[in-house]
C-alpha cells in the first residue's frame, strides 16, 4: 500500500513539471511571435519611407522645390516647407503611418520637435 501512493506522488510531481513546461513553451511562442511582428512592422515602415524619399529625389519639380528653400531647417509645419513636396508625401504615405519632416543643411544636426513621446522611424536622403 505504501509503494502505490509513492507511486501516486511522482506522478502528480511529474504532471506539475510538466504543466510548467507547457505554459512556459506557450508563453515563449506568444513572445516569439510578437518580435517576428514587430520585426515585420519595421520592414514596412523602413520601405515606405525609403519609396517616398526615392519619390521625391527623383523628381526635378521637387528637387528644385526643396533646393530653393529659403531659410533652413525648415519644419513640417512651417510656411516655408515646400507645398508640392508636403503633399506627394502626403499623398505617398501609407494610412498607419503618421509622416511628417524637416529639411535642413547637410552640416546641421537636424532633430524633429515634439517627437519625444512616440517611435520614431526616421530616415534621410541628400537632395542635390
Amino acid at each position: 500500500m505504501k509503494n502505490n501512493k509513492n507511486k501516486k506522488g511522482w506522478i502528480r510531481v511529474f504532471e506539475a513539471i510538466t504543466a510548467i513546461f507547457l505554459i512556459a513553451i506557450v508563453v515563449l511562442i506568444i513572445l516569439a511571435n510578437s518580435t517576428v511582428k514587430e520585426d515585420n512592422f519595421f520592414k514596412e515602415i523602413y520601405n515606405a519611407e525609403i519609396f517616398i524619399l526615392r519619390d521625391i529625389q527623383l523628381n526635378n519639380t521637387l528637387r528644385t522645390e526643396i533646393i530653393n528653400v529659403a531659410t533652413l531647417p525648415t519644419e513640417w509645419d512651417s510656411v516655408s516647407f515646400p507645398s508640392l513636396t508636403k503633399a506627394r508625401i502626403i499623398n505617398k504615405t501609407p494610412s498607419y503611418i503618421n509622416c511628417s519632416a524637416k529639411i535642413c543643411d547637410t552640416g546641421d544636426t537636424c532633430l524633429l520637435a515634439g517627437a519625444e513621446d512616440k517611435s520614431i522611424y526616421a530616415e534621410n536622403v541628400i537632395i542635390t
